[in-house]
């Protein structure tokens, strides 16, 4: 269960490893975070949660990620050993349910909000187009998002995982195939 004193912890953690600039992030995260949630009837509290704790383990070089996971018996797949992009969410999710007792619904999220997910759920969606689209974000496509995902969770995040696929393209970047099943996944949603 999540108490105001474990998030007091982890907002306490953050600032000790985090650098200034991925502090701004992840606060520029939670705010729209909530807006969202506040905009599409999610929890405000699991989405500032979730918001929070997306990053925790972005600090940490990527062999000691892939040693927490292997602590935590988190399973990789051959994509995220490949392209370990998403590992920092798995062992933030991690430390979410371990160490500050955070809820399941919470951890998954920050799980998911590097890839994505076929069954992502409202508060999935949110931690997800937030990270993409929070206001220190410096490309143009991050405004576009805010407005979409104000305007339709479900289609703006459709938009916004299109708009990380077409960078990630651009850059000649691994796709994890999580992102794909989880962009196919929302079109059927949508079009259902």
């Amino acid at each position: 269960m999540r108490t105001t004193a474990s998030k007091s912890e982890l907002i306490a953690y953050l600032e000790r490893r985090l650098s200034p600039e991925r502090m701004k992030h992840v606060l520029g995260v939670r705010d729209t975070a909530m807006e969202y949630a506040d905009a599409h009837g999610v929890d405000a509290e699991s989405a500032e949660t979730a918001a929070l704790l997306h990053d925790a383990a972005k600090w940490m070089p990527v062999p000691a990620q892939f040693a927490e996971c292997a602590r935590y018996g988190v399973h990789l797949t051959r994509e995220d050993r490949v392209s370990p992009v998403a590992l920092h969410g798995y062992v933030a999710a991690e430390m979410g349910r371990v160490r500050y007792g955070f809820e399941p619904e919470v951890c998954e999220a920050v799980r998911g909000h590097t890839t994505g997910k076929a069954d992502m759920t409202d508060l999935d969606m949110v931690l997800y187009a937030a990270d993409f689209s929070e206001p220190s974000r410096p490309f143009p496509e991050a405004a576009i998002a805010r407005d979409l995902v104000m305007a339709d969770l479900l289609n703006g995040v459709i938009r916004t995982m299109e708009f990380r696929l077409q960078a990630l393209m651009r850059k000649g970047r691994l796709i994890h195939p999580r992102t794909v099943h989880a962009r196919n996944a929302l079109l059927a949603r949508a079009r259902s």
